[in-house]
């Protein structure tokens, strides 16, 4: 499943009359989800950097290496990220699910969890591209 389909699928968007601020809603199961795959991708990550540096030669090139660690800090940085999120959330109903719980962000919050996920994306994507793969097998 591509969470951020899922993402842009589930947002809902809020905006107060008279005011600025722009909230949007999203579901507390997908960013369970994103939590999740963050943290296995940031371990999968973890280990392959320690496999590069217990083998005690350069087994992949710098570019490679440099992905590799984009690729870590940005699943380390989407885990702090939703997990700051989720110290206080402000939780709202789903009127069109009755029962799904949505946690309420304002939109540089939004803004950022896209960056970082687009940002693992890229990082992934060009790691595959270079024979690495970042999947559990």
């Amino acid at each position: 499943m591509n969470l951020l389909a899922v993402t842009l699928t589930w947002l809902n968007t809020y905006q107060q009359m008279g005011d600025e601020t722009v909230t949007y809603s999203l579901p507390l199961e997908a960013l369970d989800e994103f939590l999740g795959e963050s943290t296995a991708q940031y371990n999968i990550g973890k280990g392959l950097l320690k496999q590069h540096f217990s083998s005690g030669s350069s087994v992949i090139s710098e570019d490679v290496f440099y992905l590799l660690c984009g690729f870590v800090a940005a699943n380390y940085e989407l885990t702090v990220a939703i997990d700051n999120l989720m110290l206080d959330p402000v939780m709202v109903e789903n009127e069109e699910a009755p029962g799904v719980k949505q946690v309420m962000l304002l939109d540089d919050s939004i803004t950022m969890l896209e960056r970082l996920m687009i940002g693992r994306y890229y990082f992934a994507a060009e790691l595959n591209k270079n024979c690495v793969s970042t999947c559990i097998h």
